[in-house]
């Protein structure tokens, strides 16, 4: 150490010797003039920077054992702040699968937890909305058929036991048919406007397209004032087996001089239980959409000046070798 210290030219300086295989670790720091320095020796051995290697890396497992310790608590709040409006939902969710969704989800929170419950208190809302809906048409089909029907199964087996309520079999049956009018629309005072093209040609089922059109004219019948308006354009067919002269239609339009439709309502018009303008719930035009749809036809509501027109026209192509023809 005194040969490194004379020799040494900078002010610090860091040595390492071994000792009877042992290393030692010293700084020789020189202070005081050129011709009387003085010199301050700082040593340690090997061994002592080993045990200081392990004193602190004891200390740091121990910090790090602590910290996870001390914010697992924090943690643990955390994770059930977030998880239990996740378990909430989850719950919810599964009774609305079992049709009990007349409890609402609450919920203040502004994240994307938030937003995913408010979604699904929408959907708890519709569904809601859409049951009430059938219990009411179920509730009113009921109340509607349940007196024509009652007399006719009344009659019905009457006259299965021979016994002729209105003393004839002919005028027994006349109530039967009678009561069975009931079930359809009767209005005298329309007036029916038609602009047919001739020989028109509906490719299709033949009782599709009947209930389809059958269900359009029920839905004329009901809201128009005074009259109905029927126009069918048709274009020539290209298929080489078909008659000459013969069409295939291209448009068909159905007005009525009702009221206007709503734009909210229009939109949902043709789903299944959806309510009109005078709060009546059917099915009618939601089947007229999926007879269409399953013949390449698309169907449609729109608002014109002097009532409401619904059109029938031609959609995506349909294989016309596996349906039949409707003349």
């Amino acid at each position: 150490m005194e040969k490194d210290a004379f020799a040494q030219q900078l002010p610090v300086e860091k040595y390492t010797r071994n000792i009877e295989n042992k290393s030692i670790f010293y700084v020789i720091r020189k202070e005081g003039d050129l011709t009387k320095p003085n010199f301050i020796v700082s040593y340690a051995w090997g061994n002592y920077r080993n045990d200081l290697v392990m004193t602190m890396f004891g200390r740091l497992m121990l910090l790090m054992v602590g910290l996870i310790v001390i914010s697992w608590l924090p943690c643990l709040g955390i994770a059930r702040y977030f998880t239990r409006p996740l378990v909430q939902m989850e719950r919810h969710v599964g009774r609305m699968a079992e049709r009990d969704w007349h409890e609402p989800i609450s919920t203040s929170r502004k994240d994307e937890i938030g937003r995913l419950a408010k979604a699904i208190e929408s959907m708890r809302q519709r569904l809601v909305r859409q049951d009430r809906a059938q219990q009411f048409f179920l509730q009113h089909t009921s109340h509607e058929l349940k007196t024509p029907v009652m007399v006719i199964r009344s009659y019905a087996q009457s006259i299965q036991d021979g016994v002729y309520p209105k003393g004839t079999l002919n005028e027994s049956v006349g109530v039967i048919m009678k009561e069975g009018e009931r079930l359809r629309y009767r209005r005298p005072e329309i007036k029916w406007e038609m602009d047919l093209a001739p020989h028109t040609t509906l490719i299709g089922d033949q009782e599709q397209w009947k209930i389809a059109l059958e269900n359009m004219l029920d839905n004329q019948l009901r809201y128009a004032k005074s009259c109905i308006r029927i126009v069918v354009k048709s274009q020539s067919l290209d298929n080489e087996n078909a008659v000459k002269g013969q069409t295939s239609l291209s448009k068909f339009c159905i007005s009525n001089d009702g009221p206007l439709l709503d734009q909210a309502i229009a939109d949902s018009l043709f789903e299944p239980f959806r309510s009109g303008g005078d709060g009546q719930f059917g099915l009618g035009l939601a089947i007229v959409k999926q007879i269409m749809d399953h013949h390449g036809m698309t169907v449609r509501a729109a608002n014109q000046r002097d009532g409401v027109s619904f059109y029938i026209e031609p959609g995506k192509q349909t294989d016309k070798t596996s349906v039949p023809k409707v003349s």
